[in-house]
Protein backbone atom coordinates (compact mmCIF):
# COMPACT_ATOMS: atom_id res chain seq x y z
CA UNK A 1 0.00 0.00 0.00
CA UNK A 2 1.58 3.52 -0.62
CA UNK A 3 0.54 6.48 1.73
CA UNK A 4 0.46 10.17 1.46
CA UNK A 5 1.80 12.23 3.94
CA UNK A 6 -0.62 15.67 3.67
CA UNK A 7 1.20 18.62 5.81
CA UNK A 8 -0.76 22.01 5.61
CA UNK A 9 0.92 24.50 7.86
CA UNK A 10 -0.58 28.41 8.31
CA UNK A 11 1.47 31.15 9.11
CA UNK A 12 0.54 33.94 10.63
CA UNK A 13 2.08 37.65 11.31
CA UNK A 14 1.27 39.35 14.38
CA UNK A 15 2.90 42.56 14.55
CA UNK A 16 2.44 46.55 14.65
CA UNK A 17 3.70 46.66 11.08
CA UNK A 18 4.82 44.20 8.69
CA UNK A 19 8.22 45.72 8.23
CA UNK A 20 9.07 44.15 12.07
CA UNK A 21 7.05 41.05 11.57
CA UNK A 22 8.23 38.22 13.38
CA UNK A 23 6.48 34.57 11.86
CA UNK A 24 4.69 32.14 13.82
CA UNK A 25 4.13 28.65 12.00
CA UNK A 26 0.93 26.99 13.30
CA UNK A 27 1.58 23.21 12.18
CA UNK A 28 -1.88 21.17 12.68
CA UNK A 29 -1.71 17.41 12.66
CA UNK A 30 -1.54 15.49 9.67
CA UNK A 31 -2.82 11.91 8.73
CA UNK A 32 -1.27 9.44 6.29
CA UNK A 33 -4.64 8.55 4.28
CA UNK A 34 -4.03 4.88 2.76
CA UNK A 35 -4.51 5.04 -0.99
CA UNK A 36 -6.12 1.91 -2.82
CA UNK A 37 -3.61 -0.28 -4.77
CA UNK A 38 -4.47 -0.07 -8.24
CA UNK A 39 -4.77 -3.04 -9.99
CA UNK A 40 -0.87 -3.38 -11.31
CA UNK A 41 -0.12 -3.21 -7.68
CA UNK A 42 -2.00 -6.43 -7.44
CA UNK A 43 -0.12 -9.93 -7.93
CA UNK A 44 -1.45 -11.65 -10.78
CA UNK A 45 -1.60 -15.03 -11.96
CA UNK A 46 -2.15 -15.93 -15.43
CA UNK A 47 -2.44 -19.84 -16.89
CA UNK A 48 0.09 -20.36 -19.62
CA UNK A 49 -0.64 -24.31 -19.53
CA UNK A 50 -1.99 -27.09 -20.02
CA UNK A 51 -4.71 -26.87 -22.22
CA UNK A 52 -7.66 -28.18 -21.04
CA UNK A 53 -8.37 -31.21 -22.24
CA UNK A 54 -5.24 -33.44 -22.96
CA UNK A 55 -4.93 -35.93 -25.82
CA UNK A 56 -5.51 -39.25 -25.15
CA UNK A 57 -2.72 -41.70 -23.39
CA UNK A 58 -0.66 -38.24 -22.33
CA UNK A 59 1.21 -39.27 -19.38
CA UNK A 60 2.66 -36.26 -18.40
CA UNK A 61 1.33 -32.51 -17.67
CA UNK A 62 2.91 -29.16 -16.25
CA UNK A 63 0.87 -26.62 -15.07
CA UNK A 64 2.47 -23.36 -16.12
CA UNK A 65 1.78 -19.68 -14.39
CA UNK A 66 3.22 -16.89 -14.72
CA UNK A 67 2.74 -13.61 -12.34
CA UNK A 68 3.18 -10.10 -13.09
CA UNK A 69 6.10 -9.81 -10.01
CA UNK A 70 8.37 -12.26 -8.05
CA UNK A 71 6.35 -14.37 -6.18
CA UNK A 72 6.32 -18.04 -4.13
CA UNK A 73 3.87 -19.95 -6.19
CA UNK A 74 1.60 -23.74 -4.39
CA UNK A 75 -1.24 -26.09 -5.36
CA UNK A 76 -3.86 -27.74 -3.76
CA UNK A 77 -6.32 -30.06 -4.40
CA UNK A 78 -9.04 -28.33 -2.30
CA UNK A 79 -10.56 -25.18 -2.64
CA UNK A 80 -9.37 -22.51 0.13
CA UNK A 81 -6.59 -24.82 1.58
CA UNK A 82 -4.52 -22.60 3.95
CA UNK A 83 -0.92 -21.57 1.56
CA UNK A 84 1.37 -23.14 4.16
CA UNK A 85 -0.33 -26.95 3.53
CA UNK A 86 -0.07 -26.28 -0.23
CA UNK A 87 2.77 -27.80 -2.13
CA UNK A 88 5.11 -25.35 -3.38
CA UNK A 89 5.63 -25.48 -7.40
CA UNK A 90 9.04 -27.31 -8.39
CA UNK A 91 9.98 -24.55 -10.39
CA UNK A 92 8.87 -20.95 -8.42
CA UNK A 93 10.39 -18.16 -6.61
CA UNK A 94 10.15 -15.40 -9.93
CA UNK A 95 7.88 -14.49 -12.64
CA UNK A 96 7.39 -18.11 -14.39
CA UNK A 97 6.20 -20.79 -12.56
CA UNK A 98 5.71 -24.45 -13.16
CA UNK A 99 5.11 -28.00 -11.99
CA UNK A 100 5.16 -31.75 -13.64
CA UNK A 101 2.67 -33.74 -13.00
CA UNK A 102 2.73 -37.57 -14.01
CA UNK A 103 0.83 -40.82 -14.30
CA UNK A 104 -1.78 -39.19 -15.82
CA UNK A 105 -4.74 -41.45 -16.94
CA UNK A 106 -7.49 -41.37 -19.49
CA UNK A 107 -10.85 -39.85 -18.69
CA UNK A 108 -9.49 -38.18 -15.42
CA UNK A 109 -10.17 -34.92 -14.73
CA UNK A 110 -7.30 -32.90 -12.52
CA UNK A 111 -8.61 -30.14 -10.67
CA UNK A 112 -5.79 -28.05 -8.49
CA UNK A 113 -6.11 -24.62 -6.59
CA UNK A 114 -3.25 -22.32 -7.48
CA UNK A 115 -2.25 -19.37 -4.67
CA UNK A 116 0.86 -17.18 -4.93
CA UNK A 117 2.58 -15.02 -2.70
CA UNK A 118 4.06 -11.60 -3.42
CA UNK A 119 7.96 -11.97 -2.54
CA UNK A 120 7.84 -8.26 -1.72
CA UNK A 121 4.61 -7.50 0.31
CA UNK A 122 3.97 -11.19 1.56
CA UNK A 123 0.08 -10.71 0.22
CA UNK A 124 -1.47 -14.05 -1.13
CA UNK A 125 -3.45 -14.00 -3.92
CA UNK A 126 -7.03 -16.06 -4.35
CA UNK A 127 -7.33 -19.08 -5.31
CA UNK A 128 -6.79 -19.88 -9.01
CA UNK A 129 -8.35 -22.67 -10.38
CA UNK A 130 -6.43 -24.48 -13.08
CA UNK A 131 -8.34 -28.03 -14.46
CA UNK A 132 -7.61 -30.30 -17.37
CA UNK A 133 -8.49 -34.00 -18.46
CA UNK A 134 -7.52 -36.76 -20.16
CA UNK A 135 -9.04 -37.74 -23.11
CA UNK A 136 -11.09 -41.36 -23.13
CA UNK A 137 -10.45 -41.26 -26.83
CA UNK A 138 -8.19 -39.85 -29.16
CA UNK A 139 -9.15 -36.64 -31.42
CA UNK A 140 -7.81 -36.64 -34.69
CA UNK A 141 -8.95 -37.15 -37.80
CA UNK A 142 -7.75 -40.58 -38.37
CA UNK A 143 -8.03 -42.29 -35.07
CA UNK A 144 -12.07 -41.03 -35.55
CA UNK A 145 -12.07 -42.15 -38.83
CA UNK A 146 -10.69 -45.56 -37.66
CA UNK A 147 -13.13 -45.14 -34.53
CA UNK A 148 -16.32 -44.81 -36.70
CA UNK A 149 -14.52 -47.83 -38.76
CA UNK A 150 -14.73 -50.01 -36.27
CA UNK A 151 -18.57 -49.26 -34.75
CA UNK A 152 -19.15 -49.57 -38.45
CA UNK A 153 -18.20 -53.04 -39.01
CA UNK A 154 -19.63 -54.10 -35.74
CA UNK A 155 -23.12 -52.18 -37.06
CA UNK A 156 -23.22 -53.45 -40.13
CA UNK A 157 -21.12 -56.53 -39.89
CA UNK A 158 -19.54 -55.07 -43.11
CA UNK A 159 -21.88 -55.97 -45.39
CA UNK A 160 -25.01 -54.70 -45.01
CA UNK A 161 -24.55 -51.52 -46.33
CA UNK A 162 -22.22 -52.01 -49.70
CA UNK A 163 -23.67 -48.83 -51.53
CA UNK A 164 -23.61 -46.10 -48.80
CA UNK A 165 -20.34 -45.72 -46.71
CA UNK A 166 -21.63 -44.08 -43.13
CA UNK A 167 -18.06 -43.53 -41.93
CA UNK A 168 -17.49 -41.22 -45.25
CA UNK A 169 -21.03 -39.11 -44.46
CA UNK A 170 -20.12 -38.70 -40.93
CA UNK A 171 -16.13 -37.16 -41.76
CA UNK A 172 -18.10 -34.70 -44.56
CA UNK A 173 -20.39 -33.11 -41.80
CA UNK A 174 -17.71 -32.84 -39.55
CA UNK A 175 -15.90 -31.37 -42.58
CA UNK A 176 -13.11 -33.82 -42.77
Amino acid sequence: MRKILCVIALICVIAPSLSSAAPITLAFPTTTPEVASSTQDTLTITVITPASILPKDTQYATILITTNRSASCRFGTSVNMEFGRKTAFKNTGGQSHSHEFSHLGNGNLYVYYVQCEDAATLQLTADTTVSFSVAMVSTTASSIYAQLAAITSIIADGELWPAFDPIAAVLRAFGF
